[in-house]
């Protein structure tokens, strides 16, 4: 049973579009890029009220999965769109999808692939 006061996630699909996606990255690095540029754009208490975290990435792809707090996805999706450069190199950081679990995100990137 879920308890009552614990806190619903969403969890959304995001890509590195640009040179940066490019390079490599790893997973520490990515993360540290990532919370200084969200910090710049949604504030200290922005990110206190999102509460990004970054759950998994594919170096390959230049994709990765981020975590943020239901109800919140939206503002996070738009402060992803606002970052235009991760490590000095210009990027554009696409949502791919969000969804309410991993496996569902999972699950729905794998039929998006096979469609389009």
């Amino acid at each position: 049973m879920k308890s009552a006061l614990m806190d619903d996630k969403r969890y959304l699909a995001v890509r590195i579009v640009g040179a940066a996606g490019q390079s490599a990255w790893d997973e520490g690095r990515l993360k540290g890029e990532l919370t200084r540029s969200l910090s710049v754009v949604l504030g200290v208490m922005g990110m206190a009220e999102v509460e990004p975290n970054l759950i998994s990435f594919d170096a390959k792809s230049g994709e990765f999965v981020l975590r943020a707090k239901r109800g919140h996805e939206r503002k996070l999706v738009a402060a992803l769109a606002l970052v235009n450069s991760l490590g000095g190199a210009p990027v554009r950081l696409e949502c791919l999808r969000i969804s309410g679990t991993i496996k569902r995100l999972r699950m729905k990137r794998g039929e998006d692939e096979k469609t389009g």
